[in-house]
C-alpha cells in the first residue's frame, strides 16, 4: 500500500479579522461576533466577479480529490449565491442559484442552507453513496480578507479557501476545462539531489503519486491536487526530501510540469495514445456465445479524463476512464443505473475461476485496461487485459449484479430485470473483450 498524504489538522482559533486588533475584549463576544460576520459578508459580497473555491473531499481520514468552485455573492441583504463547479454539467444545475446565510454555530459558520445540485452534489447521501461522496456545504470561517477567505468543514475537517475572480465566473471555469482538457502527461521523472524522481498523475482521483525512481511502495507519497488555468495546484505544499513543491505550471508543447524552478519531464511508454484517439465506433467483440460483435461507440464524458462507451444496453452507458499514465483506457467495476424500484445495478470485474464459478468485486480500483495491437494504425484493435488484482485472481469479465438485492440476502440478482442484461439474454460479460475502430470514409 502506498502511503496516504495525510492532513492532520490543528486545533484552528477563530480569527476575527486579518489584522489582529489591540484590544479583543473591550465589548461582549455576541458584539464582536456580530462585527466579524459583517465583515465577512462586505467581504464577500464586494468581490466584483466572485470567488474561486478550492474544494477537497475525504474520504477515511485522507483527503480525497480536489475541484474548483466559483461563487458570486449577492450584495449584503440579498442572501443568494450563484455557483459554478467544473464537473456538474449546465443541465444539472451549473450557474444555478441557492441562498445563504452567515451565522454562530460555535463560532462564524458560512451555510448554503438551499440545495443546489453542484454545492450539495459531494455532501448529499444517496442510495449509492450513503455516506454522501465526501463534501461539505457549511463551513467554519476562519478568517476573512479581501484577497482570500478561509474556512474548515464542518463535516470534514478540510480546509477550503476562496480567493477572488479576476474575471466572470464562466469564464474561470472555462479555463479550468481547458486546462483538463490539455493536460495529457501521465509519468514523468525529472533529477533531484543526483537521483532520478518519478511522479504520477491520476486525473480521476486528482492525486499525484512521487517517489524516487525504484522505491518501495511505502516509500511514495500521494498528494491530492485541484487544475488551475495553467496546471494544477497540491493541497498543501509538499516537502519532498528538502525541495518544496505546491504549483505546477503545464508546458504542452515540451509535455513537463515545473514547480519551484524543478521541471519534471514526461516519460513515454510503449503503446500510449492520445485520449481523442479512442474516440470513435468499434465493433465490440464478447467471448460469450450470443454477445457480439456489437456496434458501440466511445464518446467524450469530461475531456481528457474520461468516456462513456455507448451502444452495450439502452438502458445505460459504460463509464471508460483515460488513463493517462499508460495512454490508455480504464473500464473499472462501477454503477450503471438504478431500477424504478430503487434496486443499485452494478457491472463488476469478474475473474473466471473454473467454467462458470468465478470471483467478482465492486471496488471501482479493480478492472480492465486496455492494449492496442498497432497503435500506428487508423483500425487498431483494443483488447481489455487485467488491470488491478482482484484477490490475486486474473481479471478477464464483468458481471451484472441488483447488489441491493445481494447485499440484504446473499442470494444473485433475482431482482435484476432482463431488460437491463446484454444482448443474448445474458447478465455476463465473459471474456475476452475487443474493441476494433471503424475507420469511416
Amino acid at each position: 500500500m502506498k502511503t496516504k498524504y495525510l492532513f492532520v489538522f490543528a486545533a484552528l482559533a477563530a480569527v476575527f479579522s486579518c489584522q489582529k486588533p489591540e484590544k479583543v475584549f473591550d465589548e461582549p463576544s455576541s458584539t464582536r461576533m456580530e462585527k466579524f460576520l459583517d465583515n465577512v459578508q462586505k467581504v464577500i459580497s464586494e468581490s466584483e466577479n466572485g470567488w474561486y473555491m478550492a474544494y477537497y473531499t475525504k474520504h477515511e481520514n485522507t483527503v480525497g480529490a480536489g475541484s474548483i468552485y466559483t461563487i458570486q455573492f449577492d450584495k449584503p441583504g440579498a442572501g443568494k449565491a450563484t455557483i459554478f463547479h467544473e464537473e456538474v454539467k449546465p443541465a444539472e444545475g451549473w450557474g444555478d442559484t441557492c441562498t445563504y446565510k452567515l451565522t454562530r454555530d460555535e463560532g462564524p459558520v458560512l451555510s448554503f442552507d438551499s440545495y443546489n445540485v453542484a454545492m450539495h452534489y459531494y455532501a448529499t447521501s444517496s442510495g449509492q453513496f450513503y455516506q454522501s461522496r465526501g463534501g461539505d456545504f457549511e463551513f467554519c470561517i476562519v478568517s476573512a480578507c479581501a484577497d482570500s477567505v478561509v474556512m474548515r468543514g464542518k463535516r470534514t475537517h478540510n480546509t477550503y479557501k476562496m480567493y477572488p475572480l479576476a474575471e466572470k465566473a464562466d469564464a474561470y471555469i472555462e479555463k479550468i476545462h481547458d486546462m483538463a482538457a490539455s493536460l495529457s502527461v501521465g509519468l514523468l521523472e525529472t533529477e533531484i539531489t543526483g537521483g532520478l524522481v518519478e511522479m504520477s498523475i491520476d486525473y480521476n482521483k486528482r492525486t499525484i503519486s512521487i517517489g524516487r525512481k525504484g522505491s518501495e511502495q511505502s516509500e511514495i507519497v500521494d498528494v491530492p491536487f485541484i487544475i488551475t488555468p495553467t496546471g494544477f495546484k497540491l493541497y498543501e505544499t509538499l516537502d519532498f526530501q528538502g525541495v518544496k513543491f505546491k504549483d505546477f505550471v503545464y508546458d504542452a508543447d515540451a509535455m513537463s510540469l515545473t514547480s519551484n524552478g524543478i521541471t519534471f519531464n514526461m516519460i513515454v511508454p510503449e503503446g500510449y495514445m492520445a485520449y481523442n484517439r479512442f474516440l470513435g465506433k468499434y465493433k465490440m467483440t464478447v467471448g460469450a456465445a450470443g454477445v457480439g460483435p456489437l456496434n458501440v461507440e466511445i464518446v467524450k464524458d469530461v475531456v481528457g479524463r474520461s468516456y462513456k462507451l455507448k451502444g452495450v444496453n439502452p438502458k445505460y452507458d459504460i463509464s471508460l476512464n483515460y488513463n493517462a499514465g499508460q495512454g490508455a483506457l480504464n473500464w473499472m467495476s462501477q454503477v450503471v443505473g438504478t431500477t424504478e424500484q430503487g434496486h443499485v445495478i452494478w457491472l463488476c470485474a469478474w475473474a473466471v475461476l473454473n467454467g462458470q464459478d468465478g470471483t467478482f468485486t465492486w471496488s471501482d480500483t479493480v478492472g480492465m485496461r486496455s492494449v492496442a495491437d498497432d497503435i500506428n494504425k487508423e483500425d487498431f484493435v483494443l483488447s481489455m487485459v487485467d488491470f488491478g488484482t482482484l484477490s490475486g485472481n486474473v481479471v478477464d469479465s464483468y458481471i451484472m449484479f441488483d447488489l441491493t438485492e445481494y447485499q440484504q440476502s446473499n442470494t444473485v440478482n433475482q431482482t435484476l430485470p432482463t431488460s437491463w442484461y446484454f444482448p443474448g439474454g445474458n447478465y455476463r460479460l465473459t471474456g475476452p473483450i475487443t474493441l476494433a475502430k471503424i475507420v469511416e470514409e
